[in-house]
């Protein structure tokens, strides 16, 4: 399990992006080898869009705090930075 967020003072500066690149390249080259190939994120209701755009698709139904969200990483690239 892997937490990553972004300081409010540095949004939209590609910060995420970023983070989130790297971590999908990371996640690519662990699921050949442990057989795993879902990412699952608990996304605050203000940044579900970031992660769409990302390939992430709503989970489960929305609750009060985050949406369910998952990306198959099968089928999702990287975000180039």
């Amino acid at each position: 399990v892997v937490s990553l967020a972004t300081d409010k003072r540095h949004e939209r500066r590609g910060v995420a992006t970023c983070l989130m690149s790297h971590a999908m390249k990371i996640a690519k080259r662990l699921a050949t080898k442990a057989g795993c190939r879902i990412l699952l994120c608990n996304a605050e209701h203000d940044v579900v869009r970031f992660y769409e755009k990302l390939g992430f698709a709503t989970l489960l139904n929305e609750r009060e705090n985050y949406v369910p969200m998952y990306c198959d990483l099968g089928e999702a690239k990287a975000p180039a930075v």
